[in-house]
């Protein structure tokens, strides 16, 4: 069985339309980011963090997590809190380049796959 440890809509989506049958169980612990290490390597940490509480609860399945942040010039950009705040984030970021990451963490029996996917975007 797979279990997806998110609770994201896309990340959903992403696996239903690759044909995967999956079940969803999103952590529930608050994602800590250590930013003593670098950017990608906290990423994985977290997302690895979010597989390894589920995986208490289905050990002899395939756990699949993920987090995603927005990056402008290596600070992280967290979810606007307000209108006003999603306003000025958007124009801090019209106009300029911006990378988007992924960390995402497969974890199957006694084996880990961490992976970070940055994506520069444009707008």
């Amino acid at each position: 069985m797979i279990v997806l440890a998110s609770k994201s809509p896309r990340r959903k989506e992403i696996l239903k339309d690759l044909g995967y049958d999956f079940i969803v169980c999103p952590a529930k612990k608050d994602e800590v980011f250590d930013l003593s290490l670098g950017l990608d390597e906290a990423l994985k940490k977290v997302a690895e963090s979010k597989a390894k509480e589920v995986r208490e609860f289905y050990s002899d399945s395939i756990i699949i997590s993920a987090d995603t942040i927005v990056c402008l010039d290596q600070k992280i950009l967290g979810k606007p809190k307000s209108k006003e705040d999603a306003i000025k984030t958007l124009n801090a970021l019209s106009n300029r380049k911006h990378q988007v990451k992924t960390g995402v963490c497969v974890i199957y029996k006694n084996q880990t796959f961490l992976h970070v996917e940055t994506t520069d975007v444009y707008f």
